[in-house]
């Protein structure tokens, strides 16, 4: 009674799994490979685009910030004392030989 057991070397999967076949993982791979292709080049697409308006939007901040140089020139100009003075000799103003300043207490206040 001397029974000799052979294991058998066949490539079938253990008892209990299931088997994989080689077409199946070759087609889930090529799936998962064009699905991470298609996923990047949205993501590149995507960050162009951001880019294109962040550059869009420094040119804005550079040309607001010109714009409110010479607005700040323009100010530093007009109120220089000879263009005041100019101004008041355009309107016919005259120097005050009197002049007379409000005490504080002088000040009236209503009560509710």
């Amino acid at each position: 009674m001397n029974r000799r057991y052979v294991k058998s070397r066949h490539l079938s999967a253990p008892r209990g799994t299931a088997a994989v076949r080689p077409g199946l993982l070759l087609s889930t791979f090529a799936v998962v490979s064009i699905l991470s292709v298609v996923g990047y080049l949205v993501q590149v697409s995507s960050t162009s685009a951001k880019d294109s308006e962040i550059r869009h939007l420094d040119s804005q901040v550079a040309s607001l910030k010109d714009e409110c140089d010479r607005a700040e020139l323009h100010l530093a100009q007009a109120s220089a004392t000879a263009a005041v003075e100019t101004k008041i000799q355009t309107l016919g103003m005259v120097p005050a030989d009197h002049i007379e300043y409000l005490t504080p207490s002088s000040v009236a206040l209503a009560r509710k």
